[in-house]
């Protein structure tokens, strides 16, 4: 039974372990993500700034109204050169050669344009005025392009957002396993334990007092009738000896198995300590569990253990009479088991008052 937990042990913690691997991968591909979207979206809104500065400051200087020059075109610069100095762009990670190359060529087309409006304020001319518009009309389409390439960009950022869903059906996958060995664990393994004796599998102490406390709830309710056996292996103590610890266990196995063959449905076997056992019979009056009691005697008498070593039984019987507690019944099984074994053993014994 300890390599039986051991192993699921280590599947949850197994499971554990991948569940926390795949969370942090989770949580690195969407911070990666995230961090290229917004990268990518600063790119394009510091792209479409500069775009729209140099066209304003062009229709301005065409319209012989310099008054907002000198600003317009110091911001320019400042984001220009803060756009263009940045080793990896300008939030952006690992980007394309293409936007390195159009960064490069607009800084030099906004250079010769600011140059061409500073020498047509002071020379007004139709040639002056055709170069400024084309030139204008370059940078705003290198403007341009670089947009279109983050925006390329960042549509195959969210891409890769399709890759979170392996990551998170994996997760799932195996959360839902964990869930399922935790709940086989508990329900399968945990509680069993807790309730049953695992050399006999039949009920143990604990599961003998929840359940003689409902019986008796429901006595005392319905006014049904109770009754309790207790029994005991004869001169278990020289088995062990003579026979040895081993041979003991199998006697009381084997025993378990002869008394299990005769219980009804309703019956309910329980391993109260050692070779002491205990027999809860609803509905069944005092004489009904005589007869069981006298029954399981015979049998076991009667039964040809593997070892080869004679066993009998002593049984104490005891009913439920109106208003006794838990204790007091076993107490009154309790003696009347102390009863037939004084009385010399292998019978069964009713209590008496």
């Amino acid at each position: 039974m300890k390599l039986y937990h051991t192993k699921y042990s280590r599947y949850l913690i197994s499971l554990s372990v991948i569940v926390l691997v795949l969370s942090f991968g989770m949580f690195l591909i969407t911070y990666l993500i995230v961090s290229h979207i917004e990268s990518d979206g600063a790119a394009i809104n510091e792209a479409g700034a500069i775009r729209g500065s140099i066209q304003r400051i062009t229709k301005l200087s065409i319209n012989d109204n310099y008054s907002s020059f000198e600003k317009i075109s110091s911001r320019i610069d400042m984001r220009i050169n803060r756009y263009l100095n940045k080793p990896s762009g300008y939030f952006g990670l690992n980007l394309p050669k293409e936007i390195i190359n159009e960064r490069t060529k607009l800084r030099k087309l906004w250079v010769e344009l600011q140059s061409k409006l500073l020498l047509y304020k002071e020379n007004k001319s139709p040639p002056g005025l055709i170069e400024i518009i084309n030139l204008s009309e370059k940078c705003w389409n290198t403007a341009n392009n670089i947009v279109l390439i983050f925006q390329r960009e960042n549509e195959k950022d969210i891409e890769y957002i399709k890759t979170l869903y392996v990551f998170l059906f994996a997760n799932i996958f195996c959360i839902i396993a964990s869930l399922v060995i935790i709940i086989f664990y508990v329900r399968k393994t945990l509680e069993y334990s807790s309730s049953h004796d695992l050399m006999t599998n039949a009920y143990n102490r604990k599961a003998y007092e929840d359940l003689i406390k409902y019986e008796i709830n429901r006595c005392q309710r319905y006014g049904r009738s109770l009754s309790l056996i207790f029994i005991d292996i004869d001169f278990f103590k020289k088995i062990n000896d003579n026979y040895g610890h081993d041979v003991g266990d199998k006697v009381i196995i084997e025993a378990v198995a002869i008394i299990r063959q005769l219980l009804r449905k309703t019956d309910q076997l329980f391993r109260m300590g050692g070779d002491e056992f205990g027999i809860i019979a609803p509905e069944t009056k005092i004489k009904g569990a005589v007869v069981l009691a006298e029954k399981i005697r015979k049998c076991i008498k009667k039964y040809s253990f593997s070892s080869n070593c004679k066993v009998t039984v002593s049984l104490g019987v005891a009913g439920y009479s109106k208003g006794d507690t838990p204790q007091q019944i076993y107490k009154k099984a309790d003696i009347a088991l102390y009863s037939a074994k004084n009385k010399g053993k292998n019978i069964s014994k009713i209590y008496e008052e």
